[in-house]
């Protein structure tokens, strides 16, 4: 059994990165690029939990998560408006989270090491579930003034190029995002 802190070595002695250590330094590659975009608010608010035992690919199962439960509030909401205030209510930070889902999975793509795989995942599940347009639907509805938020003054995306705008209260600019896989 290896000592703690003390890894496979390579022939050239050099040490050899475990498929966990891999995953888990991928996400924090991920999450600084987050923090950089967004703030250091961002990786405390989405609760991502990444557990490296299961490999890379589920880096992006924290995100789709959240995606679900936003999109399953917005259904609840636009079907029974009723019990819409009750559920706005109780859902905290949605732009922020929203934000933060976003400029994940953009930049889980456009990793150097991942990006590939993380696109054609979801381009696979955009095939089941149409994850660009659950993604608009749920911005065009949380995005609105009605959802005061702390960090994210709006978050916006385009009809037909899926290009998400998010503009934070402390930044005169927009950062932009687009859904391109």
């Amino acid at each position: 059994m290896p000592f703690f802190g003390k890894g496979p070595k390579s022939p050239e002695g050099e040490k050899v990165e475990s498929p966990q250590e891999k995953a888990q330094r991928i996400f924090k590659e991920i999450m600084n690029k987050v923090k950089n975009d967004l703030g250091s608010w961002a990786e405390g608010l989405l609760l991502l939990k990444h557990d490296a035992k299961y490999g890379i690919m589920t880096l992006i199962d924290g995100a789709l998560q959240r995606i679900t439960f936003f999109y399953g509030a917005y259904k609840i909401c636009s079907e029974k408006p009723e019990q819409a205030t009750k559920i706005v209510e109780n859902l905290g930070v949605p732009k922020s989270e929203i934000a933060v889902c976003v400029a994940f999975l953009c930049h889980a793509c456009s990793h150097q090491e991942v990006g590939a795989a993380v696109k054609r995942d979801l381009s696979e599940r955009q095939g089941r579930q149409d994850l660009k347009s659950i993604i608009k639907s749920i911005i065009d509805f949380f995005g609105g003034e009605e959802f005061n938020d702390p960090n994210v003054e709006s978050i916006t995306i385009d009809d037909n190029s899926y290009k998400v705008v998010i503009k934070l209260k402390f930044l005169s600019k927009g950062t932009k995002y687009s859904l391109d896989w």
